[in-house]
């Protein structure tokens, strides 16, 4: 809808005024669902998620504090949790790609020699 209006102002306004006016409607667009969105009040689905999210954090807690009878319990901490459920697989997915774009780069210099 976007481009077909494009098409039907370019002729009368010119590329540049063409756009100006679509990005003045997305903008007004936008400001109206950011108000509409902030006059709502949030609905069940909401509270289900934030007390679903609270439950989580809280069994994570539980997971991962020491229990009794357990000294060696106490060593893991929930940042080390955070590095080896998060940041690890992070960096690994980070390095795959910037190899495989290394990888494609180099190939496609030498198919242009």
């Amino acid at each position: 809808m976007e481009l077909a209006s494009f098409w039907l102002l370019e002729p009368s306004l010119g590329p540049v005024g063409a756009v100006a006016v679509l990005g003045a409607v997305n903008v007004f667009l936008a400001l109206s669902v950011f108000a509409i969105a902030v006059l709502l009040n949030p609905g069940r689905e909401f509270s289900f998620a934030l007390d679903m999210r609270k439950s989580a954090i809280q069994a994570l807690e539980q997971g991962v504090s020491p229990m009794p009878g357990r000294p060696d319990a106490s060593v893991f901490t929930m940042g080390e949790a955070l590095v080896s459920a998060v940041v690890v697989p992070l960096l690994v997915t980070l390095l795959r790609n910037f190899r495989a774009a290394q990888s494609a780069k180099t190939e496609l210099a030498e198919t242009e020699k």
